[in-house]
């Protein structure tokens, strides 16, 4: 019998997917809690040609540590495979066989499971395992098709296999999750670009401009990296002022980064609203790709001006911490 879940709805799907988990495991948790301590909602790629892989192009194991803050342990099941040759052929389709057995014993045991490549290449919640097909909930939830089993070669995932369950709670100090979430917003922030044909941070939006400015640009990614990236701006908002509640030493500099991620947020938005997902027109009119640049420079500004707040608040919280283990030293 299939696990019943609730599941939470995000254009990040990783954090809806792992929201609905935690929530099933009894975590009083919404998708900002899980985006700003998995660091997700400070993190920002875009592919030269802002194609739709962008938002999921980094190492989502080092997304681990701030799900565990939260009170779940972790327990995953990765491979990367890449390539055509018969040899890798063969390594993916056992550890396609093998992440299906991971999902039947983690759900036997009462725990659904993250899962990449739910119907499309996103991530989803996988409820059980029945006829060796994978029973799931994803963002179909939200569109309201059909969501029939998968059988273990029907993920499309792009040969990741991924899995992800939270098995057991796990102690958990809330102040030192607040703290330890805010150095990784301002190590994320503030981290130098990945160059190459992803980029991040500033260079995640140089390379989004430079794709409108040469209307080179890939219709269907631009609208989705809009509208995950309008979200994205809006967790980091939110923890951010969640996180000014609980952390008076670092209160004044969190609360600016607060309000300036919210008006990149709102120059996000506006830019997701002008280009709507799924992709229209709009892209193909030099008037709307004008507007889209001039949305992103301000968009960029203010984002330096939130990383440079952000790594204050980190400084200020880490003193003092410091001056209190002193004190309590003396």
């Amino acid at each position: 019998m299939a696990i019943k879940v609730n599941y939470n709805p995000a254009w990040l799907s990783w954090v809806a997917s792992t929201t609905t988990c935690l929530r099933y495991h009894g975590l009083n948790v919404d998708e900002v809690d899980v985006a700003g301590h998995s660091g997700y909602a400070f993190r920002m790629v875009v592919a030269r040609d802002v194609c739709p892989s962008g938002p999921t192009v980094f190492d989502w194991n080092e997304l681990n540590q701030g799900i565990m803050c939260l009170g779940r342990s972790v327990r995953s099941e990765m491979g990367i495979y890449h390539g055509d040759s018969e040899e890798i052929k063969a390594s993916l389709d056992r550890a396609r066989r093998d992440l299906l057995e991971f999902v039947h014993h983690e759900t036997q045991a009462g725990n659904p499971v993250v899962i990449w490549g739910t119907y499309v290449p996103e991530f989803g919640v996988a409820t059980a395992v029945e006829n060796d097909r994978y029973i799931c909930s994803s963002f179909r939830e939200m569109t309201g098709e059909e969501q029939p089993p998968l059988a273990h070669d029907e993920l499309h995932d792009l040969g990741i296999v991924y899995g992800l369950s939270f098995p057991h709670a796990q102690p958990m100090d809330p102040a030192r999750s607040d703290a330890e979430a805010l150095r990784r917003a301002a190590r994320l922030l503030n981290q130098p670009d990945l160059q190459g044909f992803y980029r991040s941070n500033r260079g995640a939006y140089e390379s989004w401009i430079n794709a409108l400015l040469n209307n080179k640009v890939n219709a269907f990614g631009n609208a989705y990296n809009a509208s995950c990236w309008a979200e994205q701006k809006q967790f980091a908002r939110d923890f951010l002022s969640r996180l000014a509640d609980r952390m008076p030493d670092a209160r004044g500099s969190l609360e600016e980064a607060a309000g300036v991620f919210g008006e990149v947020h709102g120059h996000m938005q506006d830019f997701a609203e002008l280009f709507a997902f799924p992709a229209g027109e709009a892209v193909e009119q030099e008037e709307s790709r004008s507007e889209g640049v001039r949305l992103l420079e301000l968009a960029e500004e203010l984002e330096e001006r939130a990383a440079l707040a952000v790594a204050h608040a980190a400084r200020d919280s880490e003193q003092a911490q410091q001056t209190t283990s002193e004190a309590g030293a003396d």
